[in-house]
């Protein structure tokens, strides 16, 4: 059961008030995003691990969400890794080291 489920949780953009289950599914993962960003913000973590995390938005969405999560990190004193098999977001190289499992 996903945290906007179990509680009435809304956001209020350009459509006013609405239920986060009325967001796209995209909406939805930026949405989580920015809750782990502010949770990791709140606890001071020295890590940030995504695995997968933003492999089923659009390119253009993608490029959005790296900025803001490169600004995020370069922010803070932290490590951030993430690992992605969609070729899409391999060839944006918005990563400093690259490692490659076989």
């Amino acid at each position: 059961m996903e945290f906007y489920e179990k509680y009435y949780v809304t956001v209020i953009d350009e459509k006013w008030e609405r239920e986060v289950k009325s967001l796209s599914g995209g909406q939805r993962t930026v949405l989580k995003l920015v809750w782990m960003l502010a949770v990791s913000s709140y606890l001071r973590t020295p890590l940030l691990f995504l695995d997968e995390t933003i492999n089923n938005l659009d390119a253009d969405t993608v490029w959005k969400v790296s900025e803001m999560i490169n600004n995020f990190v370069k922010q803070r004193t932290m490590k951030f890794y993430t690992v992605t098999h969609n070729k899409e977001i391999q060839d944006m190289q918005i990563w400093d080291e690259v490692i490659e499992v076989n």
